[in-house]
């Protein structure tokens, strides 16, 4: 049976589509570079060929899910008939659900990365989510100083206020649910940590107190349930070997 050879790029791209994978089925911490490796069925030598380490690869996993989300934003962002207050909600909304449909990859990373061995991956994911993110929210932000719904002087400094501020509230989120009291968590426990958050948003962004809310009950139910009820053991991997 002869050989077969394919391309830099989508021998790359089949190691990060069995690096996420497994990171959802197993979580970024459990995975090592063997692993994927053995999923992919390639030499350590052609691996490394592609990234230097499993940090290297996660790096560029992030990277190119950042840009699928982005994708997802941008038109909204571009739409002129939509207010900047709807867009700027819908924004965090469409955000929020593109990340639900991959909650078990972002819980499996999200685990990995609150490891202090992991503390400056976290540092450095973050740094790059918002240089992806606050862009999008800054041409958002520009609108609505020109409608007059928003009130701050410098929209670019502001879109990355506001990043941070969301990345806070998502990591409370995160604490809340899959933290050590998670048992104990009920659906007012994270209104209020929405409530909180976007009230701080509001304050940065010069807007009306109560005119946005970023994320509905419908998708905290659905992050509570997440945690509750994990997805079945080798599901990911089952879904991604019917695709080869």
């Amino acid at each position: 049976m002869p050989r077969i050879v394919k391309s830099a790029d989508v021998r790359k791209d089949e190691i990060l589509d069995t690096a996420q994978a497994l990171f959802a089925e197993r979580g970024y911490a459990h995975t090592s570079v063997q692993a994927v490796i053995d999923a992919v069925g390639i030499s350590k030598g052609a691996f490394y060929h592609h990234f230097g380490s499993k940090s290297e690869m996660l790096d560029a996993l992030i990277a190119r899910l950042s840009d699928e989300a982005v994708a997802v934003l941008r038109p909204l962002v571009a739409d002129p008939d939509v207010g900047a207050v709807d867009k700027f909600i819908d924004f965090w909304r469409r955000l929020g659900a593109w990340k639900l449909e991959r909650r078990a990859l972002m819980i499996g990373v999200r685990e990995g990365l609150q490891q202090d061995a992991n503390a400056l991956l976290l540092l450095r994911q973050r740094k790059a989510a918002e240089d992806a993110y606050a862009p999008l929210l800054a041409s958002i932000i520009r609108e609505g100083v020109v409608e007059g719904t928003f009130d701050t002087p410098a929209a670019e400094q502001a879109s990355r206020i506001v990043f941070q501020i969301g990345g806070t509230m998502s990591e409370a989120f995160s604490g809340a649910i899959f933290g050590a009291a998670r048992a104990t968590v009920a659906l007012a426990d994270l209104e209020a940590i929405h409530e909180a958050h976007a009230r701080a948003i509001e304050r940065v962004l010069g807007a009306s107190e109560g005119s946005l809310s970023l994320i509905d009950r419908a998708a905290l139910q659905e992050w509570l349930q997440a945690a509750s009820h994990p997805s079945p053991p080798g599901s990911y991997i089952r879904s991604l070997e019917a695709v080869k």
